[in-house]
């Protein structure tokens, strides 16, 4: 049976929300905070306007900007086909694109990974290098790499290599996952990523034959946070309502939110359904908050996953949080 066009419009809708949020760049100039960064940073001043498309078929979704394809590493494999759009320039020889950057945050189960979208100018290997070097915007994150220990980004017809100042063993595992999900983020592709030591040469004291490689199948479970936010962006300005959105593995799907005010009082709190709830993978989720009833003011957005025995077995719920300002 063919589809109605608003039901094909929904469809497609929903499928490139998680691929690349269409808000992100206007949530990303009405922040109230910006970002600190360690190193030169290579953002736009003037801004530039970000594109997305997307392809849907009954087994995959591939969006693209320009020659660089944009799809969720942590989603479903990418099929061939693409639809393409112009790339954004800003400056010659420069593009600017929202990019994810995978961050280092505390979980129940240990330090996993978040996921949060910035936008960066450059080619793929810059962008890659920027978003490593630079602050995360929540304060709630970090980055392994905010210290110069990336000298390097090599991207090639299936690899990609770091070049790094320090010895790769000097590396925590989570670290050396978010190298590679921040590489596999920018490209819209996964391949094997590889972080080795700079030539004996150039560091006597330093092994160049130790190398660490990130294989294309690695467990998204054991990597990534089992909830986190894709919108709103942390300090985003809202007024009146706003949607929220991002990926969980939870219990039959539900992600419970709340918001709570500057004394830590809750003043809404519901739950947001996800696409799945199979535990095998992280699923899209989303959902419309209104916020017209809500004084002027800071406040603090918690999605969570849902914990149905309420902490008695396993680490319990994992959360992540975004300050967000109402007018």
């Amino acid at each position: 049976m063919s589809q109605r066009p608003d039901e094909l419009t929904r469809l497609l809708g929903e499928a490139v929300s998680d691929v690349h949020p269409p808000d992100r760049l206007t949530a990303i100039r009405k922040r109230t905070r910006a970002a600190r960064s360690r190193r030169r940073r290579w953002c736009a001043g003037g801004g530039a306007l970000v594109a997305a498309a997307a392809a849907v078929t009954a087994v995959a979704v591939v969006g693209q900007l320009g020659d660089q394809r944009v799809v969720d590493p942590a989603g479903p494999a990418a099929s061939d086909s693409t639809a393409t759009v112009p790339a954004p320039t800003a400056g010659v020889g420069q593009s600017s694109a929202v990019q994810a950057a995978y961050e280092l945050g505390s979980t129940p189960s240990g330090v996993r990974l978040f996921r949060e979208f910035r936008e960066v100018q450059g080619q793929p290997a810059q962008m890659i290098q920027t978003l490593l070097g630079e602050d995360p915007l929540d304060p709630d994150y970090r980055t392994a790499f905010g210290d110069g220990e990336i000298d390097a980004v090599a991207i090639g017809s299936g690899e990609v290599t770091f070049t790094l100042t320090v010895p790769p063993s000097s590396l925590s595992n989570r670290a050396v996952d978010q190298a590679a999900y921040t590489a596999w983020g920018v490209l819209g592709r996964r391949v094997p990523v590889t972080l080795t030591a700079p030539d004996a040469a150039s560091d006597p004291g330093i092994d160049s034959s130790l190398s660490i490689t990130v294989q294309p199948d690695r467990d998204d479970l054991d990597a990534l946070a089992l909830v986190s936010i894709s919108d709103p962006g942390e300090g985003t300005v809202v007024s009146g309502s706003f949607t929220a959105r991002g990926r969980a593995s939870s219990f039959e799907g539900s992600v419970p939110w709340k918001i709570l005010d500057s004394t830590g009082t809750v003043v809404k709190r519901y739950s947001a359904q996800a696409r799945g709830g199979d535990g095998l993978r992280l699923y899209p989720w989303h959902t419309r908050i209104d916020v017209s009833d809500l004084a002027p003011g800071t406040y603090t957005f918690v999605a969570s996953t849902d914990d149905p025995t309420g902490g008695t077995e396993g680490p319990g719920p994992t959360s992540d949080t975004r300050t967000i300002v109402v007018e």
